[in-house]
């Protein structure tokens, strides 16, 4: 009977340990005040993300689109700022994206 409790102990440890808190961007799911939800529910069918395009200024991202196999989705955001790509090397996965920048 030892032996079962503590097998069931050992178990509910290890189940607990497995889980991981979620958290969210420091201001929430989108953005500030300005921001605006959207989704790509759907875009994965196209494949895993590839790579990423970006717009940036001094202060924090402005717009994104996120290319999914070989597919690119909307553009969703501003037009003002810089714009950087980011390509996935094979085999490269995105596992959690979350960033600050001062207020941010």
């Amino acid at each position: 009977m030892l032996a079962v409790a503590l097998l069931v102990l050992l178990c509910a440890s290890a189940s607990a340990n497995s889980i991981q808190s979620r958290t969210s961007s420091y201001s929430g799911e989108y953005g500030g005040k300005g921001g605006k939800r959207f989704s790509h529910s759907g875009n994965q069918l196209d494949g895993p993300i590839t790579a990423f395009r970006i717009r940036v200024n001094r202060y924090y991202i402005v717009g994104l689109q996120v290319r999914y196999g070989t597919v690119w989705s909307d553009y969703v955001g501003g037009t003002q700022g810089d714009l950087e790509e980011i390509f996935l090397h094979p085999g490269e996965s995105v596992i959690q994206v979350s960033g600050k920048y001062k207020s941010y």
